[in-house]
């Protein structure tokens, strides 16, 4: 079932009709009139009247959805306000924290990481504790979560902090991208939640809200629907 966003709807529904219909009525005026006038003057004249016209209403247009945009954006966080849960890791979005959890929620539920999270966090609170735990330590810290590369990676993860960036995740989109067991949404989600730049973390939450959104049912998984 197609959700639509009301606000999104209605300008789909009127806006883009009005648009459209005027933005043809246009330029069928134009090329009527322009070919029709013969005194090169009042074509000039004619000419200089529609390009003002049709570039003001492709400025309120512009502006119409800039605003709808900026509505949107402030309905979904005050929506996010009112039900967002309560979770460990966003009492301090530190770069760390972030990315522990981050990597701990690929492929595991929300409810099943939590414990392990703060158990994790207790007993390797840093980069620096982390590159120094023992590989047996490490892994009965895992134990549970499965998928045990994911950890194996975040040991190189920190050894290379330490020796490259004095033992924290770099402020750098590119250069977390770069680091072992570190992808495309990981290193967005650092990057934005905890270093606030303005980079893009999606993932499938993000990719159905929109898709809900846009009124569209593409298959989400795909590359080129993303």
């Amino acid at each position: 079932m197609c959700v639509s966003y009301p606000l999104i709807k209605k300008t789909h529904d009127r806006f883009f009709f009005f648009f459209f219909f005027f933005f043809f009525f246009c330029i069928f005026s134009f090329f009527f009139f322009f070919f029709f006038l013969k005194n090169k003057l009042k074509k000039k004249i004619f000419f200089k009247n529609f390009w003002f016209v049709f570039s003001h209403l492709c400025y309120t247009y512009d502006m119409k959805t800039t605003h709808d945009k900026q509505r949107f954006v402030e309905q979904l966080l005050a929506w996010y306000d009112t039900h967002k849960r309560i979770l460990p890791w966003r009492d301090h979005p530190t770069p760390y924290a972030v990315w522990v959890s981050e990597i701990m929620l690929q492929q595991t539920r929300v409810e099943a990481v939590k414990p392990y999270y703060e158990r994790f966090i207790q007993a390797l609170p840093d980069m620096h504790t982390l590159a120094a735990c023992e590989d047996d330590s490490l892994a009965k810290l895992w134990e549970g979560l499965g998928y045990y590369n994911r950890v194996r990676n975040m040991k190189k993860c920190a050894c290379i902090c330490e020796e490259q960036y004095d033992g924290a995740l770099p402020a750098d989109y590119d250069k977390l991208l770069a680091l072992p067991g570190i992808g495309a949404y990981t290193a967005g989600a650092i990057a934005s939640i905890a270093y606030r730049i303005p980079v893009c973390a999606v993932d499938g939450n993000v990719l159905r809200l929109f898709s809900r959104v846009l009124c569209r049912e593409d298959d989400i998984t795909k590359e080129a629907t993303k």
